[in-house]
């Protein structure tokens, strides 16, 4: 492949990535809008307290009303008004605070950031007040504390500990920190003044409830018992307030921002993380009533509206009016501030996109529809119909948000075909240049487009100009255009369609149905394999499908050794079949197992070893890896009979054998089949350490179907000539695309699906628990965990990309012919949409829903896209290894130059 092939490639795969943030992981946010609240109208309370129990779930909270006898106090006496609070997906901390001070649920823009913070600087209720407040964790306090009127307080991230037993201390540092500050205002008068003006704001975040959830779970007595300290801690600093200020102008509000599952933890949208307690009293608060749903959104207005203050400018919430203690005129004036804050939204991104060719308006809230409730608001004010109207707004609330999201996404299906027309112009020219290596590119000529394509370009440029695009969305429009100018120029495809069409004509109907009846049958089994494997990475219950393709591979060999072989490779498709439909390994434990399968492994390497008599190399070298995996079986099973915290010596033992398993087998000689048994055996060591349950007799089943492949590949040598094979093996330097070149890609492509999902997959990896690796490490350490699962992972696709290298006869030329077809497979699997049943990782990504799930849909799409690129990487490596040797043969060389010796015939 040229270099100006594989630099346009570059370019391409960059693109497509970074594509995604711009279409997909936009921010909804937008800047400048006119801020709307109640005017010339003296809002109900001076000051809000807001509670956050961070973690706290529904079901705990109201399962046992002893652990929280004060605030069900106030709900029971009906001084409180309670609801059941919704939060969103993702039900994390940082996106639950947002929501509530915010009013907009997660920005997915922070997926480029890593969920860490908001890339985009957003309004919300501390900005809009005259002072603020705010107590607790670092990582919420940070949020706010570049307002320059808000003053924060956090302790070290020190105190964060999951495993520590008094987490609750966490939250009495806050409640200590909010009296020492109403203590120091009676001192200081300029403090006391400021804390006694309007508009302020005291925020209380209690992280010690999630700590202890997550550390020990919410049914454990240090989650409930943290409840109380917190319930108490309320009561006291309730007393507090009211002493300091004396006027009863004073409301509170207690919320959690997610709630936690049972095991400890949060993120997704069961019930137990999103159902949250919402309780408020106070003034400006109902005294009592129903208990309805509030959304977590909904807070934001409902602060504004008890300050009087303007609703920040992005907020999504509706007022909660049943909720209030106001007059009749008070409640309409806010909820026409909400409902003017919204449409501010809604005309900025309609106005934004109205100048598209043939645009569409949200059919369910178009701008007749928006005037006209506005003029129906209006109306029933006129007729003193306050309560209606708030009714009103409420009812048509959604489908304002609604058509917010609709422009928000206007130009997502445009720029998402702009994308998917660059890869398939991408593909088109990669082909092109595959069936046709011979020609040797002009780039004078190659880079610079002909007249009519120059004409299209300049034509598209004056379209993004026209709709105001970005920068990045312009390239995105013009890359597909500039490519399909490539691929003309590579293949003049006009002209040789126009000469194929001529020809179909002049021949007999049956000759032209051929001719198009074989690109139409290669074109329907590619795209079962590649449905297949997009349906693999969505369920791993598909992978059996792809060991039922694998079973007719002998089909693709005209050969006798693949005939006698067959039977042998079908069985152990069939025997892998099962391991799909098993749960992904994670959590639980198999010790069976992990002491089993080495020694299993360690018997039959031993019995085949006798078999092989009459070829001691290979024998001795089987027998030794036997004695390997035999210790590494006693290994494991001693460090679970005698140890729960494996000591220093046995965690140093079980990290040198990963550097062990890479340079060992490079002392084999230089011959094949024993260079592949001793990087397969050595890896396989460390492999073994790291499994927890059946991933290991995974891998025992699955390489048989490795090393007969390889047979497979070599059929027109015997056995022993196989055996005998030296390194290096003979070099081909034909760059001619071959059947065996799209057999092999396939396999490939299989392979590495199996290694990756054969006992789990990208949602297990995130649920692993850190306890499993207590082999290699006992302290809780992110990167070495992630690192050491990834090694987990990627040793079953370097033992498959061996076998596969193998088979490629570890050339060069056969190895990037191979990456070339893995590459147009994986970019189609990434991109192509074909029915709304089949559809491309692309068209799967997902900008709602859990970070979990948002992740998933970016990891699938990011997998996909890279698998051709870590393929060449992992084959070529494989090649090395397989190549380069560290015996004294292979050394003498070296050891005679610095020994001076036979210097002169080295010269």
């Amino acid at each position: 492949m040229s270099y100006g092939i594989l630099l346009i490639g570059l370019f391409v795969h960059v693109v497509l990535l970074v594509s995604i943030f711009g279409i997909y992981y936009s921010s909804p946010l937008i800047q400048g809008l006119p801020p709307h609240g109640v005017k010339s109208t003296e809002p109900p309370a001076k000051r809000v307290v807001v509670f956050s129990a961070d973690g706290l779930r529904l079901r705990s909270f109201t399962s046992h009303p002893e652990r929280s006898p004060y605030i069900h106090g106030l709900i029971n006496n009906r001084t409180a008004i309670s609801a059941i609070g919704n939060s969103h997906v993702p039900t994390e901390s940082r996106p639950g605070h947002v929501a509530i001070f915010a009013g907009f649920t997660e920005d997915v823009s922070a997926v480029a950031y890593g969920w860490k913070k908001n890339p985009v600087p957003f309004d919300s209720v501390f900005n809009r007040s005259r002072e603020s407040w705010i107590f607790g964790s670092p990582d919420i306090t940070t949020l706010f504390d570049d307002i320059p009127h808000v003053y924060t307080a956090s302790y070290s991230d020190s105190h964060e500990d999951f495993s520590s037993a008094k987490a609750h201390l966490m939250d009495e540092w806050v409640f200590e920190k909010v009296d020492e500050l109403l203590k120091s205002a009676e001192e200081e008068a300029g403090l006391s003044m400021r804390l006694k003006s309007d508009k302020v704001i005291l925020f209380l975040h209690l992280l010690g409830i999630d700590t202890n959830g997550h550390g020990y779970n919410p049914e454990s007595e240090k989650y409930l018992n943290n409840i109380r300290v917190v319930d108490d801690g309320i009561r006291r600093i309730q007393q507090t307030v009211d002493s300091f200020y004396g006027d009863d102008r004073t409301a509170y509000i207690f919320v959690s921002d997610h709630g936690m599952t049972d095991w400890g933890s949060h993120g997704a949208g069961s019930d137990d993380e999103v159902l949250v307690p919402f309780v408020a009293w106070g003034a400006g608060i109902k005294h009592g009533g129903p208990r309805k749903n509030i959304a977590q959104v909904d807070t934001t207005p409902l602060v504004s509206s008890l300050l009087g203050i303007p609703i920040p400018i992005n907020s999504l919430g509706v007022l909660p009016v049943h909720i209030l203690n106001t007059a009749p005129k008070y409640e309409y004036l806010s909820v026409m501030a909400n409902f003017y804050q919204l449409r501010e939204q809604l005309l900025h991104l309609r106005s934004a996109k109205s100048t598209r060719f043939f645009f569409q308006e949200y059919e369910n809230f178009n701008s007749k529809s928006l005037s006209a409730l506005e003029e129906h608001l209006n109306k029933l004010a006129k007729l003193g119909r306050y309560s209606a109207a708030a009714s009103l707004f409420s009812d048509n609330s959604a489908l304002i948000k609604q058509a917010i999201f609709y422009y928000h996404r206007y130009d997502r299906t445009f720029l998402g075909a702009a994308v998917s027309a660059s890869f398939i112009g991408w593909i088109l020219l990669l082909y092109c240049h595959l069936v046709n290596p011979d020609v040797k590119l002009n780039y004078s000529s190659f880079l610079l487009p002909n007249a009519c394509f120059f004409c299209l370009l300049g034509l598209t440029v004056l379209l993004c100009f026209y709709y105001k695009f970005t920068i990045s969305c312009s390239i995105y429009v013009l890359l597909p255009v500039y490519l399909f100018a490539l691929v003309e120029n590579v293949s003049h495809l006009s002209s040789r369609s126009i000469v194929y069409l001529h020809k179909i004509r002049n021949v007999p109907s049956i000759a032209a149905l051929n001719q198009i009846a074989q690109p139409f049958i290669m074109f329907n089994v590619a795209a079962v394999f590649l449905c297949v494997f997009i349906l693999t990475f969505l369920d791993r219950r598909w992978l059996s499908l792809v060991f039922g393709l694998l079973m007719l591979l002998p089909l693709a060999y005209e050969s006798a050794v693949v005939n006698e072989l067959s039977l042998y490779w079908r069985l152990f498709c069939l025997s892998l079949l099962p391991f799909p439909f098993l749960p992904a390994v994670g959590r639980s434990e198999v010790p069976f197992l992990c002491v089993a399968v080495p020694f299993t492994s360690s018997v039959c390497l031993w019995l085949a070893s006798k078999r092989l008599k009459a070829l001691q190399p290979n024998a001795r070298l089987m027998q030794k890896i036997a004695i390997a995996h035999l210790v590494c079986a006693a290994f494991i099973l001693l460090q679970m009979l005698l140890f729960r915290k494996p000591p220093l010596l046995c965690r140093l033992i079980a990290w040198l054998t990963i550097p062990t398993a890479f340079i060992a087998p490079l002392f084999t000689d230089g011959n094949l089949s024993r260079r592949v048994t001793a990087f397969v055996g050595s890896l396989l060591i460390p492999f073994f350490l790291l499994s927890i349950a059946y991933e290991s007799l995974f891998m025992l089943l699955f390489l048989p179907l490795l090393l007969l492949f390889i047979r497979f590949e070599f059929s027109n040598l015997s056995l022993l000539e196989l055996i005998h094979l030296p390194l290096p093996l003979p070099s081909d330097k034909n760059d001619r695309l071959s059947l065996s070149d799209f057999r092999r890609a396939l396999v490939c492509i299989c392979f590495v699906l199996c290694s990756l999902f054969g006992t789990g997959n990208f949602a297990s990896f995130n649920s692993f628990s850190p306890s499993t690796l207590r082999r290699f490490i006992s302290v809780f350490s992110p990167f070495t965990m992630a690192a050491l699962l990834v090694m987990r992972l990627l040793i079953p696709i370097l033992i498959s990309t061996v076998s596969i290298a193998c088979a490629a006869r570890l050339n060069a030329h056969v190895i990037k012919r191979v990456s070339c077809v893995t590459l147009i497979c994986t970019d189609l699997m990434a991109m192509e949409k074909s029915t709304d049943e089949f559809q491309s990782f692309f068209y799967l990504l997902r900008d709602d829903g859990s970070w979990l799930e948002i992740g998933l849909s970016i990891s699938h799409y990011v997998v996909s896209i890279s698998m051709s690129v870590s393929i060449f990487l992992m084959l070529s490596l494989a090649t090395f290894f397989v190549n380069f040797s560290l015996s004294s043969q292979s050394l003498s060389p070296i050891r005679q130059l610095f020994a001076g010796s036979k210097t002169d015939e080295l010269l």
